[in-house]
């Protein structure tokens, strides 16, 4: 039984029922502690990501804009309000958040940089998008997700080889991604237009069913 005036273990199920997926509880027990506790910036970023999920983009970006105004040093929370951005396809302002995230938490730097990578790749910034993610992996090489939205990127610019090379690590490290990959709409170009390519692509992604392309937020 909960402490109904003590915001604290609100907040801290919910954190659990966020990992679990179960968002309903979540936001549930989110908003229970900012109601006991409304200066409580953590609740609001992680309601803001929850809503984010949900693709309730408005929504996060309102949460995530509220908790950095209640606590502008929190990395987390422009990192909310970027992911938000990125959802309503204001791909500067989000690349601005995650900017200044980085400035406040230097460690979680190859999240922010990847974060980086995904929005300006839908900007159509590939370089942008290339140098992002290179720097992300320059500090966390092994990143499985993070190589293979590199993939993607060269396959963007039409690179078929570096494409490949790129989409082998991913799945040597995660084979777990072969379906978020397979349904890549970034790969289809290379996939219509180039036979070598579409071979080995499906060589390396096996059998999935093919659909719409994952959403970025599943990277993060």
């Amino acid at each position: 039984e909960l402490e109904p005036a003590d915001p604290r273990p609100y907040y801290y199920r919910g954190n659990v029922y966020a990992h679990l997926e179960q968002n309903d509880n979540a936001i549930a027990d989110f908003t229970q502690a900012i109601a006991l506790d409304p200066a409580n910036a953590e609740a609001y970023s992680r309601r803001a990501s929850v809503y984010e999920e949900l693709k309730r983009h408005d929504e996060a970006y309102t949460d995530a804009s509220k908790a950095i105004d209640l606590d502008p040093t929190s990395a987390w929370a422009y990192n909310s309000r970027g992911n938000a951005h990125e959802g309503l396809k204001h791909y500067e302002q989000a690349i601005a958040d995650y900017q200044r995230a980085m400035e406040l938490n230097q460690e979680s730097a190859p999240a922010f940089y990847h974060n980086m990578g995904i929005s300006y790749t839908h900007w159509g910034k590939l370089d942008e998008a290339h140098a992002a993610y290179a720097q992300s992996l320059a500090l966390r090489p092994d990143h499985a997700g993070t190589i293979a939205d590199l993939a993607a990127c060269y396959a963007l610019r039409h690179d078929a080889d570096n494409a490949l090379t790129q989409l082998k690590k991913a799945v040597a490290l995660d084979p777990s991604l072969r379906e978020r990959i397979a349904k890549n709409d970034d790969f289809r170009w290379l996939l219509d237009n180039d036979a070598e390519f579409a071979k080995a692509f499906h060589e390396i992604v096996g059998d999935t069913d093919q659909g719409s392309i994952i959403p970025p937020e599943e990277a993060r």
